[in-house]
């Protein structure tokens, strides 16, 4: 059995994750820690894509059909 992890940019929690292209991961068994936008605190997802470069997560359900997306910026700092 697989610990969480915790994300450290974005609020959300998970249990997998793969990479898709160098700043696209795909993530596993997410759960938001926070309100994030169209994400609520709780909310979870069978799988959500995180593109870092994009500036965009979308969820999606087991189907592999689009739920929803948000965008997001990120700053070094």
């Amino acid at each position: 059995m697989s610990k969480r992890v915790q994300e450290t940019i974005l609020p959300f929690s998970w249990d997998g994750w793969d990479q898709n292209e160098i700043s696209d991961l795909q993530f596993y068994k997410v759960e938001f820690t926070d309100d994030f936008g169209v994400f609520s605190k709780g909310e979870s997802h069978c799988a959500i894509s995180v593109d870092y470069s994009k500036g965009e997560v979308t969820a999606y359900d087991y189907n592999g059909l689009i739920i929803k997306t948000q965008s997001f910026v990120a700053k070094p700092i």
